[in-house]
């Protein structure tokens, strides 16, 4: 099955072969595209998913590689750290091929050179508690309206 490798060392979007034996086919798969240990989901609006890095916000800045997903508008919505796998999971919860096309998605990646804006961007997340946040979480957080 098709999934697509969006490489920032690289700098790159690919297509990559993923099994379809199941989950742990899968991932494996992606561990080794990735070239990392631990990975995490993250869920995109059209029900397409990415693998991503869990540890590669906290990978050396000056050894690591950087991209955000625009949204339609080219406002960012999401800064990753290291390699990615995007997937799909169907209805009857197996790994499926991404709803998106590699064209659509290269309207939506981006590759940040700026090391100095990688690092602070990095900082401003990682101060956050290490957790994944879209940066409209960031600068708009939801407001809770039972203590207002």
């Amino acid at each position: 099955m098709k999934a697509y490798l969006i490489d920032p060392f690289e700098m790159s979007l690919a297509v990559v072969d993923i099994p379809t034996t199941g989950w742990s086919d899968a991932l494996h798969a992606a561990y080794k595209l990735m070239d990392c240990q631990c990975v995490d989901v993250v869920r995109l609006d059209n029900g397409d998913f990415l693998c991503v890095d869990d540890e590669g916000l906290l990978k050396d800045p000056d050894h690591q590689a950087y991209f955000v997903l625009v949204n339609a508008e080219g406002s960012l919505v999401k800064f990753l750290a290291g390699k990615s796998v995007l997937m799909r999971e169907d209805r009857s919860g197996n790994i499926a091929e991404p709803d998106i096309s590699i064209f659509k998605l290269y309207q939506h990646v981006a590759f940040p050179t700026d090391k100095d804006v990688c690092r602070k961007m990095r900082d401003d997340l990682l101060d956050m508690s290490g957790q994944w946040f879209t940066l409209d979480e960031k600068f708009n957080p939801p407001v809770d309206n039972d203590n207002q």
